[in-house]
């Protein structure tokens, strides 16, 4: 061997040297040992033996250089073939390990390094070894010796011959007791899980003889996994309410559409498996679109179209098709498919604008399912409900900047169109024209409801100058022909509780802007009194029916004319005199208030509310105040309750309001508080008492506070969630905000937590503190009437 240079690297070559020369020296000391007599040399001072030289030279040296000494005589030992020598060598080493000189940890790992089926004595040897000291190797030491093994078993073919099966084993034992629980080398579920990160793919599973290692532990960590996941949550389904309600425990992965499940536990195919009947059971309830949103747990930027999804609408689309056939003639029963076909229209929309679902995708697998079906009678009502999409998301013609050329334009159009076209001839094989429609029957939405898409999409082709990929149909043009003339010639507005024309082509003509304002203008003289005339007619609320048939868009545009309408009243009330209030029809207000629980209240309270009680029209604010009271409370999501609750307070602090407004307000509020007794209630409260918990809490009024902590009190009870992080702090804040008492026979019924708190903030003088603020109260409500006493 070349000499080296540096201190350091003699030192290494000094161990391969002595190691040789001692097992020359032990050759001949067997071979002649009754005839040698040893000799000490003192001024040589070699040591007494080689364990004595390996323990003071591994012991004087560096960490980097003891790791290179060592990889040195793992080295040698490999080279060996005689059984004795690898066997005495090994047990060398082990004693250095044993004593604290080499760690345990590097002298395992650098043996299973060397390890290979070519040689099969050092692998027999080197494992059972490893076996011996591997107790000395921390649980993280553990965990990477494994994952060598698992590397070097790759390297043994599948079958062996018997003689090498009793060699190849040692590793077998050596992960048997690496995963021995009594040995407690490795915690059980960090070495399940190190496990299924190395072997992810059953299709490639590890060698046959570490299976045998690694059964039991498999076997006891699925009683664990039984115990976390809950054996029937698979079978079990999620009843929604009104609110948005958290559906953690139903949450799935995004991109295997199975249970989520914490952690590499083997859990039972049922939760691995594409949980179909779970998501069609919840898209199938009324108020699923945010329930639906919170299970597939993606944000707005990570959507992408779910094939569950769109089959799920597919099934539901089919299953509303069969109960026409079967539905029962009768006003009942026509009102239940009219739910059941609007409820399915509004989840197309919705779900299309959370790109969950390819509107061509779903549209292909409908045809695809109704090709070998009979159904037939629910023809109308597929269109119609395809209407609902069609004008939601063709769009009027862009800016010129923004124009797409035509030639992607006919292909987008083509895209889009032609599917319905496809599932139009497979519903309708009629080959006379369709009959024009009878205004007034409500069925005439639902007759026009092809022509109507045809009416949308060539109005879109001829504003974005393209040609739409087919002609007109023969069975369709008597009805586009009758759609175009009822747009020039729009009936009058007292003939909408018998005439249907006007919720027709406001589907159709929704996003063109010349008809529909017309049409929108046509519908509020409908609901309000003109500003022109001195009269007011004898109004009525448009007719439910007639609402529930416009499309989706042509909703979100009346609600929209609707809230202007409002504004423009509240704002015309600073000119009126005193005495005469705005004039604010209850058939405009119901109307409104159906729209509020079809369209949701975003709008309504973020725009309207602050417009007019900036304007300071209490008339209004107060007619609105009862929409919220008595028509929209049970709908309202619960983070939308909380901004109300937060509005309402604002407005009840303001001295200047009426009795009467002060009253309802308060009215108001508590039927929002009375609403708020559900287990989704505390995640929201603790999620915003994270910020400020005051706006929730009157600041005149005890009774509310009180109403608000028995609410609280019956959601612990419910929900049995967590409180202690804030708990303390918002009843604090409540017996800040007014001073109470709570009589023993009633926070007797109050949980534990709560019921400690309560007694621990009572103080005794509450009382001269309420009686305060309630003349610090009443001097206010004097000095706004100008009855101050002096």
């Amino acid at each position: 061997m070349a000499a080296l240079s540096g201190g350091e690297d003699v030192r290494i070559v000094d161990i391969r040297a002595l190691l040789k020369a001692h097992a020359a020296k032990s050759e001949l000391q067997t071979t002649f040992h009754g005839c040698i007599k040893h000799v000490l040399i003192p001024e040589m001072n070699p040591p007494a033996d080689l364990k004595e030289a390996l323990r003071m030279i591994f012991s004087t040296s560096s960490h980097e250089v003891q790791m290179g000494q060592l990889q040195q005589f793992v080295g040698y030992l490999y080279s060996q073939t005689n059984h004795q020598r690898v066997r005495w060598l090994l047990s060398l080493l082990a004693s250095l390990s044993a004593s604290g000189i080499i760690a345990c940890r590097a002298v395992c790992e650098q043996l299973l390094s060397h390890l290979d089926p070519s040689n099969l004595l050092f692998w027999a040897e080197a494992l059972r070894t490893v076996k011996e000291i591997v107790g000395g190797v921390d649980y993280k030491g553990c965990r990477d010796l494994m994952k060598l093994l698992f590397d070097r078993f790759h390297r043994i073919p599948r079958s062996l011959p018997s003689p090498q099966l009793s060699t190849v084993a040692a590793g077998r034992d050596l992960l048997a007791y690496i995963l021995d629980r009594n040995a407690a080398l490795l915690p059980a579920y960090f070495a399940y899980d190190e496990i299924c990160r190395h072997y992810p793919d059953k299709t490639r599973p590890p060698h046959w003889l570490l299976q045998e290692a690694i059964a039991p532990l498999h076997m006891s960590m699925k009683t664990l996994a039984d115990l976390v996941s809950g054996v029937v949550l698979p079978y079990l389904r999620p009843v929604l309410s009104v609110s948005n309600m958290s559906l953690t425990t139903w949450k799935l992965e995004p991109d295997k559409y199975c249970c989520s499940m914490e952690g590499l536990l083997p859990y039972g195919e049922v939760f691995m498996a594409p949980q179909t009947e779970v998501l069609y059971h919840v898209i199938a309830q009324p108020n699923s679109r945010d329930a639906v949103h919170s299970m597939l747990g993606m944000n707005r930027q990570q959507m992408q179209p779910c094939p569950m999804v769109e089959e799920a609408l597919v099934r539901l689309a089919v299953v509303a098709m069969e109960m026409v056939e079967n539905v029962e003639r009768g006003e009942e029963g026509e009102e239940r498919v009219r739910e059941v076909w609007s409820q399915l229209a509004n989840k197309l929309v919705f779900f299309y604008f959370l790109q969950l679902i390819n509107i061509t995708s779903v549209i292909n697998l409908l045809r695809q399912k109704l090709s070998s079906s009979h159904c037939r009678k629910g023809r109308s009502w597929l269109m119609w409900s395809l209407l609902h999409f069609v004008t939601s998301t063709v769009q009027s013609k862009l800016p010129a900047q923004q124009q797409p050329s035509a030639t992607s334009t006919a292909a987008q159009l083509q895209k889009e169109f032609v599917p319905i076209l496809n599932l139009f001839s497979l519903l309708y094989p009629d080959r006379e024209p369709l009959p024009p429609p009878d205004p007034t029957r409500l069925e005439a939405v639902l007759d026009t409801a092809m022509a109507s898409i045809w009416v949308v999409y060539s109005s879109r082709a001829a504003a974005d100058g393209v040609e739409l990929p087919r002609p007109v149909p023969y069975i369709l043009t008597a009805q586009i022909k009758w759609l175009m003339e009822q747009s020039e010639s729009l009936p009058p507005a007292s003939n909408l509780s018998t005439d249907h024309t006007v919720a027709l082509l406001l589907s159709v003509y929704s996003n063109n802007t010349e008809v529909s304002s017309k049409l929108l203008n046509i519908l509020i003289d409908a609901v309000a009194p003109s500003s022109s005339s001195g009269t007011t007619p004898d109004l009525c609320m448009l007719p439910l029916r007639s609402l529930s048939t416009i499309a989706m868009h042509a909703k979100i545009r009346l609600m929209d004319k609707v809230k202007h309408h409002l504004v423009q009243v509240a704002e015309a009330s600073k000119q009126l005199p005193s005495g005469h209030p705005p004039t604010i029809t209850p058939a405009l207000l119901e109307t409104y208030s159906r729209l509020l629980i079809w369209l949701g209240t975003r709008n309504f309270q973020t725009h309207l509310i602050p417009a007019v009680f900036k304007s300071q029209a209490w008339p209004v604010l107060h007619a609105l105040l009862e929409v919220i009271a008595y028509r929209v409370h049970l709908q309202l999501q619960y983070s939308y309750r909380f901004q109300l609750l937060q509005q309402l307070h604002t407005v009840v602090g303001v001295s200047i309001i009426p009795t009467q407004l002060f009253v309802c307000a308060e009215n108001t509020t508590l039927r929002l508080i009375q609403g708020l007794s559900s287990p989704e209630f505390l995640l929201q409260l603790a999620k915003l008492y994270a910020s400020d918990p005051k706006p929730l809490l009157s600041q005149e009024s005890e009774e509310l506070n009180r109403v608000f902590v028995c609410v609280l009190a019956k959601s612990m009870h419910i929900s049995n969630l967590d409180t202690t992080n804030w708990l303390e702090s918002f009843m604090r804040a409540v017996f800040t905000a007014a001073p109470q008492s709570w009589p023993e026979a009633t926070s007797r019924f109050f949980p534990a937590s709560l019921r400690q708190l309560c007694s621990a903030l009572h103080t005794a003088d509450y009382q001269v503190a309420l009686v305060s603020k309630a003349e610090e109260e009443y001097r206010k409500f004097n000095v706004a009437r100008g009855n101050v006493q002096m």
